[in-house]
């Protein structure tokens, strides 16, 4: 099996294996499963980042969400954030807040979501 060959199957078996984890999703605004990819993201009230993989901005480009209404993790995904503006973005790393330890980042957001769940539900739109 030639090089391109092996490459080609390794990503068809990648992708036999994620989109089991996906198929649940209901697609964003944009029609996708994810709108791109948050790289140094920083998950607050809005989540900011270099954003990739995004039909409407360049390819690094530093962008602000609008707010964070949901947060969840995809098993071999990895976690991801959506927005009240109908989107949704995978958060491939996380920037280093002191006051706040990196690997939480998710179960914080969760919390703060849940402890204001009757303001954000009706903004909730996948689930």
């Amino acid at each position: 099996m030639d090089c391109a060959t092996e490459n080609q199957v390794t990503r068809d078996m990648r992708l036999q294996a994620v989109v089991p984890h996906i198929f649940w999703m209901v697609t964003s605004k944009s029609g996708n499963y994810f709108d791109g990819v948050l790289q140094d993201a920083g998950v607050g009230a809005q989540a900011t980042g270099h954003l990739f993989g995004s039909e409407r901005f360049a390819e690094g480009a530093f962008v602000e969400t609008s707010t964070v209404v949901q947060v969840g993790e995809v098993i071999g995904i990895g976690p991801y954030v959506e927005t009240e503006s109908g989107h949704r973005y995978l958060v491939s790393s996380v920037e280093v807040n002191p006051h706040l330890d990196v690997d939480n980042w998710l179960m914080n957001k969760r919390r703060h979501l849940a402890i204001n769940k009757e303001y954000f539900k009706p903004l909730q739109w996948s689930s």
